[in-house]
């Protein structure tokens, strides 16, 4: 089944604050909504594994065996780990503030702003860890 506005710029994203407006749950019930969902999805799935979750496994797994294995490292095996972690983060702060500069104070406001000061605050976390073990300072 091919949809044209999953092709159109923005289309995907026109869809989905469409369906997050709908406050009638009767809709979301009905066979052709729930198919038009399932394509959507189908087209997203991939680009949600690629670009998203995939780099944050990475991230994950880079900053988690840094921080409980090798601290003690030489430079050359924290700048392996750390580089990743850092540039990952600087990503996330460039997404993040794209966000509040689309949304407003709703970015702060909004029924999800608990989730994207965790963003936030968990990029300059990694940030400042990452600072401290690079220049090695002495906390």
């Amino acid at each position: 089944m091919e949809i044209a506005f999953i092709h159109q710029p923005d289309g995907v994203k026109e869809f989905s604050s469409i369906l997050a407006e709908i406050t009638d749950d009767k809709f979301l019930g009905l066979e052709v909504s729930e198919i038009l969902i399932n394509v959507v999805w189908e087209k997203i799935y991939p680009r949600i594994m690629t670009w998203v979750f995939v780099p944050y496994l990475c991230f994950f797994l880079l900053f988690t065996v840094y921080s409980s294995f090798m601290r003690n490292s030489d430079e050359t095996t924290k700048l392996c780990f750390l580089t990743p972690c850092i540039i990952y983060s600087l990503l996330q702060l460039v997404f993040e503030g794209k966000q509040m500069l689309d949304q407003g104070l709703k970015y702060f406001y909004s029924f999800g702003a608990v989730w994207n000061i965790l963003d936030l605050m968990s990029s300059f976390f990694v940030l400042f860890f990452a600072s401290i073990e690079l220049l090695e300072i002495q906390i």
